[in-house]
């Protein structure tokens, strides 16, 4: 299916998921000491309109960027349900992110600085899960993954138990301890 019928498909579900973009920035930007900055930069993030355009680095790529002094040095792609409840009725067991939103990261190769932020609406909460461990999960077949569709015309989705998604203290502390290393030796060669 290709993108234009998503947001068809989906378009009355945009403003939600749009929404929930901007949750997440807002409290990335309150909660993360400068200089670091949080930025919807994704094509499509924050906004109802398709984008003609492809992916071409991973700014376009993922919903959020979140830079140090203007360097880009991680992104979180953003995900969610109305409420819990949402969370029991479709066929997927626990907190699910598609399965081409780790593809993207492997193939911009940077699956060790992308983190995946679940948001369920009614309580305002973020759960956050470093795709690298993602990716440990999903080679490893580890028994709390499961992979499903959420509708059958769609890509698999891949569905983490709850349990072993994180608080946002856990994000923050990976982003100020080992982020911004990651980031200067990747891009900055140091």
């Amino acid at each position: 299916m290709d993108a234009r019928e998503l947001k068809r498909r989906y378009m009355e579900k945009w403003r939600r998921s749009n929404a929930r973009e901007r949750f997440v920035v807002a409290a990335l930007n309150a909660y993360l000491p400068s200089p670091w900055r949080a930025e919807l930069t994704g094509l499509g993030a924050g906004v109802d309109d398709y984008i003609p355009r492809g992916y071409s680095r991973p700014e376009d790529a993922f919903d959020i960027t979140i830079y140090y002094s203007g360097e880009p040095v991680a992104w979180v792609e953003v995900t969610g349900v109305p409420s819990s409840k949402d969370m029991r009725l479709h066929p997927c067991r626990g907190l699910c992110v598609g399965s081409w939103k780790l593809a993207k990261a492997r193939e911009f190769n940077v699956v060790e600085r992308l983190w995946f932020a679940f948001v369920v609406d009614e309580n305002l909460s973020i759960r956050w899960l470093p795709a690298r461990l993602l990716a440990q999960w999903e080679e490893a077949e580890a028994p709390w993954l499961s992979r499903c569709r959420l509708r059958k015309d769609e890509n698999t989705a891949v569905c983490v138990d709850g349990g072993y998604w994180r608080k946002f203290r856990s994000f923050k502390q990976w982003l100020l301890n080992h982020g911004l290393a990651l980031a200067r030796t990747h891009r900055w060669g140091s």
